[in-house]
């Protein structure tokens, strides 16, 4: 029986497999070039560049169906004009194709829409005492009164808008992030930062905010927020540069709280690396100013005049043991002052029942409830408001606030900040 030499393959079928195969890979290389194109086209930023000269930050909107559908939900009545009632879900009736929003330094906002002239009800607009400027073609200028700008850029363009559930991108100086939508909020991506000192333990339940500050950063208390120094004011009588330097070179943790006792104002607690020294400086000045002494003293011209004396080798401490540890303790002019001094830490707080919580936390296991277990920041925005822009306060609510107070929570960690409901 002879054998059947039948060829199961040809070098000219290979080749034509090999065809088709580049022919289809080819094909679907420029369907998702021609995608990603498309999306940066419709994506591109033609507004930022007219940003108002006294702009401090700018947010830039990818208006997609999606976006529109999670602005709606979460910011559909949210004024975007200071002192005027034009809301996010009017200016969605105009029918613009790309949205920037500007803060400005004055505390005040502005909003930038491209769309047609046709989409823009003028007289509406004159109503609700809204000036109109004219940027370019089909780009306007939406704000209460005319503001100087120069155009800084014309179009830009990111690839950062072709990942799914970017909704926009927001400019703060010289830092830029994309403005993500997440399950429980939102997110913005920042540059990773490298974590060499202590994140953010659990928190006591009553907590402000917080912020672990990195070893050789410069962090500076008062940069919390504009109103920090009120809640430290125990420490006011103190040249607290030493502590503020060692929070810088070693690391730490500055912790504000709701008082416990029901009255109005904050509790602070500080976690640092100090020397016993600077340590029973902070404690023996403060409580010195408590107990002061004035002597009679004459006066060149003949008279007497009093002379108040501040002896902090006079001042007496008072031991609190919390869970076989010693603190010390001593009464200010604004209140009870303890410190702990600990082998690898030290802590200097305002508050007995905030040492104890905090204390208590940091031995649970750590599982925020918004962002990670790198938080570095966290911020609880109602109580901010209630704490430092509340009715006994004067101080103007930023605007950036109003916007933060739609989350219950805000948390930066090392590569994102996360707003969350």
């Amino acid at each position: 029986m002879s054998r059947l030499n039948i060829p199961l393959s040809t070098s000219s079928g290979t080749r034509r497999h090999r065809r088709v195969l580049w022919i289809v890979l080819a094909w679907l290389a420029f369907v998702l070039v021609s995608v990603i194109l498309t999306n940066v086209w419709f994506n591109r930023d033609t507004l930022s560049g007219y940003a108002p000269d006294n702009s401090t930050a700018t947010v830039h909107l990818y208006l997609s169906k999606q976006t529109w559908t999670k602005l709606l939900a979460d910011f559909g009545n949210l004024p975007l004009i200071t002192d005027r009632s034009l809301t996010v879900r009017d200016l969605a009736s105009y029918k613009p194709s790309e949205i920037s929003i500007f803060i400005l330094e004055n505390n005040t906002s502005a909003v930038a829409i491209r769309t047609g002239e046709d989409n823009l009800p003028k007289e509406i607009l004159n109503s609700y005492g809204i000036n109109l400027q004219k940027l370019g073609r089909n780009r306007w200028l939406l704000s209460s009164q005319p503001l100087p700008f120069s155009i800084k850029g014309r179009t830009s363009w990111s690839l950062g808008s072709i990942w799914p559930g970017t909704l926009g991108k927001i400019q703060i100086s010289d830092f830029s992030g994309f403005i993500r939508g997440e399950k429980n909020g939102y997110s913005v991506s920042i540059p990773k930062t490298k974590i060499t000192g202590q994140k953010l333990p659990n928190l006591p339940d009553n907590t402000v905010m917080a912020a672990a500050s990195q070893p050789g950063t410069n962090l500076a208390i008062s940069s919390l927020t504009n109103q920090i120094d009120q809640l430290l004011e125990p420490l006011d009588s103190v040249q607290s540069e030493d502590l503020v330097k060692k929070l810088q070179e070693n690391g730490g943790l500055v912790l504000l709280t709701e008082k416990t006792d029901g009255t109005e104002g904050s509790d602070f607690l500080i976690e640092t690396k100090l020397d016993s020294t600077v340590l029973s400086q902070i404690l023996q000045i403060s409580a010195a100013f408590k107990n002061t002494t004035t002597e009679k003293m004459a006066m060149p011209d003949g008279s007497t005049a009093e002379e108040m004396i501040v002896d902090p080798t006079q001042v007496k401490f008072a031991s609190v043991w919390l869970g076989g540890e010693e603190a010390k303790s001593a009464e200010t002019v604004t209140g009870q002052i303890l410190t702990l001094d600990r082998e690898d830490t030290d802590i200097i707080t305002s508050s007995q029942p905030l040492l104890e919580a905090y204390l208590l936390k940091k031995t649970e296991k750590n599982q925020p409830s918004c962002g990670s277990k790198n938080n570095l920041i966290y911020l609880k925005p109602k109580l901010i408001n209630q704490s430092f822009f509340g009715d006994h306060n004067f101080v103007p609510s930023p605007t950036l606030l109003k916007i933060a107070l739609r989350f219950e929570e805000i948390t930066l960690d090392d590569h994102k900040i996360n707003l969350c409901y």
